[in-house]
Formats: structure tokens, C-alpha cells, sequence
């Protein structure tokens, strides 16, 4: 194989790898997309888009909630509870 053929062979290979993160971001962008219109983010009516991001908001607060409930439960003190629970009465 001469150098000019070594040469073009290369050039052929940059440019599929180009064109491969252009379809690749391309699919990238169609899925996020998808994504959004399955969510109800985005769709053919007014309500639809407002409806999506709130169940976002919501969907990100339920999340933040159990977190927060995980961390409670795992450092939860029963004895310190009925302690509490027992001078409250």
C-alpha cells in the first residue's frame, strides 16, 4: 500500500468517525426527545407541557421525600421515642 492510498484510506476513516458522533448525538437528542413526549413534557396541547414539568417537579420531591425518610429511618431511636412519646403524656 502506497502512502496515497494509506492517506486517503485515513481521510475515509475521519470522516465516518464524523459522521458516527453526528448520528450518534443525533439519536442522543431524538431519545431525550422521546423521552420528554412520553413524559408529557412536550406535546400537541397547551396543558400537556405545564402538566409534564410539574409531574417532573413532583416526581424529583417524592424522590427528595424517601431520601429523607431512608436517612430518618436508618438513624431511628425507639428507645429515645418512647422516652419522649412516654413524657409528652
Amino acid at each position: 500500500m502506497n502512502q496515497d492510498t494509506f492517506n486517503k484510506a485515513l481521510d475515509a476513516c475521519v470522516e465516518y468517525r464524523k459522521q458516527l458522533d453526528e448520528k450518534t448525538n443525533e439519536v442522543e437528542r431524538l431519545r431525550e426527545e422521546l423521552d420528554r413526549l412520553k413524559r408529557g413534557c412536550q406535546g400537541s396541547c397547551y396543558a400537556c407541557e405545564p402538566v409534564g414539568e410539574m409531574n417532573l417537579k413532583l416526581e424529583a420531591e417524592v424522590a427528595r421525600l424517601r431520601e429523607r425518610i431512608a436517612e430518618l429511618e436508618s438513624g431511628w431511636d425507639e428507645e429515645a421515642y418512647q422516652r419522649r412519646h412516654q413524657n409528652l403524656e
